[in-house]
C-alpha cells in the first residue's frame, strides 16, 4: 500500500470540492490500512464494514464494552506497520545524515501532536534545509597563474545558480576573498561555468560588488558566462561588467584598463535577444 496515495486523494477531493461548495472530505488512513491488510482490494468492501458497524451497534454493543482498547489498538497498529518505509531509514543515514531531520520532526510531531501538524512540519523543516543550499553556496577559492605572462589571479568558482538568496553571502565572500588573498590588487576571475541562472536582484548585488573593487582599483572577470546570465548582469552593471573565455585575457596590458567591446559580450547580447524572440 502507497503510503501516501490516500493522503494525496483526500487532498485533491477537497481542493476540487472547493470550488463546487462540497462537503469536506475525509477519511481515516488506520482504517484504510486495516482493510488494505485484510485483503480488500475495491471500495465495495465499504459495505461490508458499514454492516458490521450496524451489525454491532444493533445487537453487540453491550459485548463490545468489553473490548480493550490496547486490543484495538493492536489491531491497527499491526496493521499500519507495514505501511512505514522503515528500510529508507539505513540507506539515508549512510549517505546523507540531514536527509532523516524532515522525516524525524514529522514523525515526533505526529507522535506527540497532530498528524497534520506533523506533515507541516516536516515539509517546513525541508523547506529551510532546501532554501539555506540556496542560500550558501559552495565556493572555491584558488590562487593561480597564467601561464604565458606569469600573471598571478584569484579564481572564484561558485558551484550553482546564483539567485537573490545567495547573493548577499557571495559578495560579501568574493570581497572578502579579494582583500585577504588578492590583497586587495590581484586580478579576480568569475568561473561560470556553474552559473547557469541569475536574476534582477543578484544583478543588482553583483553591481555593488563591482563598484567596491573598482573603488580598489581591483579588475573582475567573468569567465565563460552564458547568454542569459552576460545579458542580466551585463544589463544592470553596464561596463563595469567584463566577459571573457580565456584567463590569458588578462595580461598586464588589461590591467590599466579594460576595453569593455568584449568580443564574447558582442556575440552573446545579439544571440540571447534572438533566443528570446523565438
Amino acid at each position: 500500500m502507497d503510503a501516501s496515495q490516500e493522503m494525496v486523494a483526500l487532498g485533491v477531493c477537497n481542493i476540487l470540492g472547493s470550488f463546487v461548495q462540497a462537503m469536506p472530505t475525509t477519511g481515516s488512513f488506520s482504517r484504510t490500512a486495516v482493510n488494505s491488510a485484510s485483503g480488500v482490494k475495491s471500495p465495495s468492501g465499504g459495505i461490508f464494514t458499514g454492516g458490521l458497524v450496524l451489525l454491532c451497534l444493533a445487537f453487540l454493543m453491550p459485548y463490545c464494552a468489553f473490548i480493550p482498547k490496547a486490543t484495538l489498538s493492536a489491531v491497527i497498529i499491526t496493521a499500519v506497520i507495514f505501511s512505514v518505509e522503515h528500510e529508507v531509514v539505513k540507506p539515508l543515514w549512510g549517505s546523507k545524515k540531514l536527509d532523516l531531520v524532515p522525516g524525524l520532526v514529522c514523525f515526533i510531531v505526529a507522535l506527540f501532536y497532530e498528524l497534520d501538524k506533523g506533515i507541516f512540519a516536516g515539509v517546513g523543516v525541508h523547506i529551510l534545509i532546501v532554501l539555506y543550499g540556496i542560500a550558501r553556496p559552495s565556493i572555491t577559492v584558488e590562487v593561480r597563474q597564467v601561464a604565458r605572462t606569469g600573471q598571478q589571479y584569484l579564481h572564484i568558482s561558485p558551484d550553482q545558480g546564483i539567485i537573490f538568496p545567495s547573493v548577499s553571502y557571495l559578495r560579501a565572500f568574493i570581497s572578502k576573498a579579494g582583500v585577504s588573498k588578492g590583497n586587495s590588487s590581484m586580478p579576480v576571475i568569475i568561473d561560470c561555468c556553474h552559473i547557469n541562472k541569475t536574476d534582477f536582484t543578484a544583478a543588482k548585488g553583483f553591481k555593488a560588488m563591482l563598484a567596491d573593487f573598482q573603488t580598489r582599483s581591483q579588475a573582475v572577470y567573468w569567465l565563460n558566462p552564458s547568454p542569459s546570465v552576460t545579458h542580466v548582469i551585463k544589463f544592470i552593471a553596464g561596463d563595469a561588467f567584463h566577459a571573457i573565455t580565456d584567463p590569458e585575457a588578462i595580461g598586464p596590458a588589461a590591467q590599466g584598463g579594460v576595453d569593455t567591446s568584449d568580443p564574447l559580450l558582442d556575440a552573446a547580447l545579439p544571440a540571447y535577444g534572438a533566443t528570446e524572440t523565438a
